[in-house]
C-alpha cells in the first residue's frame, strides 16, 4: 500500500472531524465539501509532522490559532462562524484534555502511515 501526504491530510482530517462532532458537537465538512484553507491547512499540518517528528503537540495548536487570528478569529464561549469565535482560541496549555488530544491523535496518525509514503 502506497499513500501521499494528501492521503494522510484526508485521514487526518476525518479524524478530527470524527473527534469535533463527538466531543464538541462542532459539523466539520467532509475532505471533499471543506474549503481550500482547511484541505491547505490539514496538508500543512501533515507535512510539518513528517519533516520534524519531534515538533511537541502544542505546535500545531498554536499554528491553528495563529492562522484564525489571521482570518479574524476571537475567542468566544461558544463556536460561532459569523462572529468568527471559538472557546479555543486560547493557549494550548489551557485547552481542555479533549482538545489537547486532538493534536496527539493527528501527530500519531501520521507518525503510523509515514512508512507507506510513495
Amino acid at each position: 500500500m502506497t499513500i501521499t501526504v494528501g492521503d494522510i491530510a484526508k485521514a487526518s482530517h476525518a479524524v478530527i472531524a470524527a473527534m469535533a462532532s463527538e466531543f464538541d458537537n462542532n459539523q466539520m465538512p467532509a475532505w471533499d465539501d471543506a474549503e481550500q484553507w482547511m484541505r491547505d491547512s490539514s496538508i500543512e499540518t501533515v507535512q510539518a509532522s513528517l519533516n520534524d517528528p519531534d515538533l511537541p503537540n502544542s505546535h500545531f495548536h498554536n499554528v491553528w490559532m495563529a492562522q484564525r487570528i489571521a482570518a479574524g478569529w476571537k475567542w468566544g464561549p461558544v463556536r460561532n462562524n459569523d462572529t468568527k469565535e471559538n472557546p479555543a482560541m486560547v493557549p494550548y496549555d489551557e485547552l481542555p484534555p479533549h482538545q489537547r488530544a486532538k493534536d496527539g491523535v493527528l501527530k500519531a496518525l501520521v507518525d503510523s502511515l509515514k512508512q507507506h509514503l510513495q
